[in-house]
């Protein structure tokens, strides 16, 4: 009779702290990536960089919807005083760019890497 009771006893246990395994591991939260381009969406699909960035998400082991979200951003034509504008009221003065400079691309190495020390002085 003593065992009966322990196992109807342990049973009951594990039913009662079942449903709070569920809260053990909580969800991983969704993180936002943004996607910044310099010209027109139709361009940035166009040429395939937006192909490239969220395959290059993938082979980082990141899944779109599951990990993290995209925020894509295109300056449609926006001009430096636009954008500087913009800036300057969502963020603090001492985080505000001084200048801003538009390119058309980065200089690159052979490999295809972006080269800073290559970029203009602003």
């Amino acid at each position: 009779m003593n065992r009966r009771r322990k196992l109807l006893l342990a049973l009951g246990a594990g039913a009662i702290a079942a449903p709070l395994a569920c809260f053990a591991q909580p969800q991983a939260k969704l993180r936002r990536v943004g996607f910044l381009y310099f010209a027109s969406r139709q361009s940035a699909l166009e040429s395939g960089r937006y192909e490239l960035f969220v395959q290059g998400m993938r082979e980082l082991g990141y899944a779109e919807g599951k990990n993290y979200e995209v925020v894509a951003r295109f300056a449609d034509g926006v001009s430096e005083r636009e954008l500087t504008d913009f800036v300057a009221s969502r963020l603090s003065v001492h985080k505000r760019p001084r200048a801003v400079r538009f390119l058309a691309e980065l200089p690159r190495n052979a490999m295809g890497k972006p080269q800073k020390r290559l970029l203009p002085p602003v």
